[in-house]
């Protein structure tokens, strides 16, 4: 709530009126709704996740939050990424998985 707060006294003091109403548009509340909606659903799961699964278990479902958080930015909002941050984000995740494997590992032996 705080934050929505902010960002409507920010808009107000910014733009003024029209920045408040431009805010409040129906599409443009429209575009942000579904990327919030997912991102609240993500993490009250997060929060299960953490009482239920093993650290790094947890860590690589973070890794793949990070990867479907940019999938829906671009699909859905149309946002663009270089080829150097999708692979910066493969690296990532790549480097998460292997150290997943690594800890998994060490524990069995």
């Amino acid at each position: 709530l705080s934050t929505v707060s902010i960002g409507f006294v920010a808009a107000l003091f910014l733009r003024g009126v029209p920045g408040l109403q431009s805010i409040l548009h129906p599409p443009a509340l429209l575009a942000c709704t579904l990327p919030s909606g997912l991102l609240c659903v993500a993490q009250m799961l997060h929060y299960g996740a953490l009482e239920a699964l093993e650290p790094e278990e947890v860590a690589v479902a973070e890794k793949v939050q990070l990867v479907l958080a940019a999938l829906l930015s671009s699909g859905v909002l149309g946002r663009r990424y270089t080829p150097q941050q999708w692979a910066a984000l493969l690296v990532v995740t790549l480097a998460t998985l292997c150290f997943v494997q690594v800890q998994s590992a060490g524990s069995i032996a």
